[in-house]
């Protein structure tokens, strides 16, 4: 009996190290559950080093080139930093035509906010900060290098208009501008471009925009400020509201000279301008018209174009003062002086009437104008003033 008792414990101990020796198989939802979690553990891991993997492979430069939609152009970008908790900084941006020649450069761009600041809330950006651009502006007859290049933009996706509002906070800082003129080979350059943008996501709020630049120049640097504040219409029954301040310093006309031959064949022009602009359209201040102030006054003043034949205005100051008010129904001037080397005028009226009062120094402007005003050569003015007294007004029930 005890014989039978020991054989009945071996076996038990023999079964026992048999099922010991044979591998457990697990439960099937135990292995789904660890394949599950390395494969989010992978994905996170993924995920983080994202931004890092789009801007060190060349999936940026992909992203870049679909976003330029059909311009015909290059854009290289010399270093980005991008990640989830630090702020996105790109480096040496430069954007170059068909023929290899910069358009825009810039040193670096940053934003203030991360880009999981940024994608967690999308309509409140915060600020982006544009260092040291460089805009080189060609000029010929008839268009421009950038006019070229925008001429050629076409998106590849179509336009929708979204719903929602985006704010954004933009500052240019130590900009520079390179103008240009193939047809004159005149060059000009603005130097310390200084721009300060918000727009807030509320249409309620304004607008505002504050910018300051210098016109380089050998004889002194002509200076330009701009301030605008401009808010939005709430519906499409009624209108936005804003106005705008430019003040000039010293200005060279000269500058603008390109410019104005776009509308006016083989115009010269030369000359420094003074003074300041104020422009009020909408809202409490002007409701329902736009309302231009001017106060300018222009040193050394040069102008002649091919209507002008061989004739040159120059004169040595000229000063304008005085207020437009627009709206639908017209125009109305009021009471605007402007004095010069030839003489004095004031002009008021509207779209309906007007007067023009003066007197015009006759001798100096037969000398200015000869081939305008056909004067033959043996014809000598020496003096003489004309007297304007011009008014007109429109009659009742006329047509035109």
């Amino acid at each position: 009996m005890a014989t039978g008792a020991r054989m009945e414990r071996r076996e038990r101990y023999h079964n026992q190290e048999i099922r010991e020796k044979i591998p457990q198989e697990q439960p099937r939802h135990k292995r789904w559950t660890w394949r599950l979690g390395f494969f989010f553990i992978v994905l996170a891991v993924l995920a983080w080093f994202l931004p890092a993997i789009i801007v060190n492979t060349p999936i940026l430069g992909l992203i870049v080139r679909k976003a330029s939609g059909s311009m015909k152009c290059s854009i290289s970008i010399k270093s980005a930093s991008l990640g989830w908790l630090s702020p996105i900084s790109i480096s040496g941006v430069a954007i170059r035509d068909q023929q290899n020649q910069a358009l825009f450069e810039v040193e670096k761009i940053s934003s203030d906010k991360s880009l999981f600041a940024i994608l967690r809330n999308y309509t409140q950006l915060g600020q982006f900060r544009v260092e040291k651009p460089v805009i080189s502006l060609v000029l010929r007859d008839g268009g421009s290098n950038v006019e070229d290049l925008m001429a050629n933009f076409k998106s590849d996706t179509p336009e929708k208009k979204s719903s929602t509002s985006v704010a954004i906070d933009l500052a240019v800082v130590d900009g520079t501008v390179k103008i240009t003129d193939q047809s004159t080979k005149q060059s000009w350059q603005i130097d310390k471009v200084n721009v300060d943008l918000s727009m807030p996501s509320d249409a309620a709020q304004a607008m505002t925009l504050k910018a300051s630049a210098e016109v380089a120049d050998a004889r002194q640097p002509g200076k330009l400020a701009a301030d605008m504040s401009m808010t939005s219409a709430p519906d499409d029954k009624t209108t936005g509201s804003g106005d705008i301040a430019v003040q000039s310093e010293s200005l060279p006309l000269a500058a603008a000279q390109s410019f104005v031959a776009r509308y006016l064949p083989q115009a010269r022009l030369d000359g420094r301008l003074n003074g300041n602009v104020h422009a009020i359209w909408g809202g409490d201040k002007a409701p329902g018209k736009t309302i231009v102030i001017a106060d300018l006054k222009t040193e050394g003043f040069a102008f002649a174009a091919a209507m002008l034949g061989t004739d040159c205005v120059q004169m040595k100051q000229i000063s304008a003062a005085g207020q437009i008010s627009m709206t639908d129904a017209g125009v109305d001037v009021e009471k605007t002086e402007i004095a010069c080397d030839l003489g004095n005028f004031t002009v008021s009226g509207n779209t309906n009437q007007g007067e023009i009062a003066g007197n015009v120094d006759l001798a100096r402007l037969a000398a200015m104008l000869p081939c305008t005003l056909h004067i033959r050569k043996e014809t000598q003015i020496t003096s003489g003033q004309v007297q304007l007294a011009l008014s007109c007004k429109e009659q009742a029930g006329a047509d035109g």
